[in-house]
């Protein structure tokens, strides 16, 4: 078991190790924004200060742009909403007072380094979203990002139904767009139907319809498939056509064959000669 577990962790660790090749360290910085996480993840003795400011320097270069669009916006709305306001001294003391100083620099140091909370990402950054909203509109872009390319394969094969080969001549944006449509009517739909089950039935109840739903699948039997069950397939195929073939091999061999008729014919008609008056003679 011990050995197992070993192979398992190197294993493991080969597959880990693929990910610092990946620009921009986004498992690293992934791994930052979930506030149960933070930046303490790496303070632990499995990392090395190397890698801790590695991590933490492409965290800083992550939340540039979307500090840069913020500062941008910012500048925006403070100049239109100068421009519109009267020019009186009151105002003047009015904007001075209000007037802070750009908390976006020091945003990253306020979230890496306060303590941990146990709570879902999501939840986390909707409510926090006017406190970071660097990095919560940060958190919005990487979080997006799937686990896993299952829903992918997924949409693939839905894909499939639709770039059939009898439809060989629709455009790829033809296909982008019916594609998206069958995703948002899909969401559409389940979204609607969500809001009905809210409307009848309690929160616990629609939990325990779950549970219920998962224990009768758990309790399913399936007949799993071999891998050699092909190869007895077309083996038991092979043998019953050849079972087949000497069924009708011998049957062909009882059957008995109809007798040669050797009777002669005789015909009713009288042939002309020369002796008949039909033939004049010259």
């Amino acid at each position: 078991m011990l050995h197992a577990l070993e192979a398992g962790r190197t294993k493991l660790d080969e597959y880990y190790s693929q990910t610092d090749y990946i620009p921009g360290h986004i498992y690293a910085v992934s791994t930052m924004l979930a506030p149960v996480n933070k930046f303490k993840f790496f303070l632990t003795k499995d990392w090395d200060q190397k890698w801790r400011d590695i991590y933490r320097k492409s965290f800083q270069q992550a939340l540039i742009p979307y500090q840069e669009q913020l500062s941008t916006s910012n500048r925006s709305s403070d100049g239109s909403h100068s421009a519109a306001r009267l020019s009186s001294k009151l105002d003047k003391m009015l904007d001075e007072s209000e007037a802070q100083p750009n908390a976006a620099t020091d945003e990253m140091t306020q979230y890496l380094d306060s303590d941990t909370i146990h709570i879902a990402p999501l939840a986390f950054w909707k409510e926090h979203q006017t406190r970071f909203p660097a990095i919560a509109a940060l958190a919005r872009d990487i979080l997006s990002f799937p686990a896993t390319g299952a829903g992918v394969e997924r949409l693939f094969n839905t894909a499939r139904d639709v770039c059939h080969y009898c439809r060989g001549r629709i455009k790829s944006q033809t296909i982008e767009e019916l594609m998206m449509f069958l995703c948002t009517s899909r969401f559409d739909i389940e979204e609607q139907e969500a809001k009905l089950l809210e409307k009848f039935f309690s929160y616990e109840e629609m939990e325990s319809a779950k549970e219920e739903k998962d224990e009768k699948l758990d309790k399913i039997e399936i007949d799993l498939i071999s891998d050699t069950e092909e190869q007895y397939t077309i083996i038991n195929d092979e043998i019953g056509l050849d079972e087949i073939g000497e069924a009708d091999e011998v049957g062909e061999a009882q059957i008995p064959l109809p007798r040669n008729n050797t009777q002669v014919r005789v015909s009713g008609r009288k042939r002309k000669s020369r002796d008949d008056d039909i033939f004049e003679y010259h």
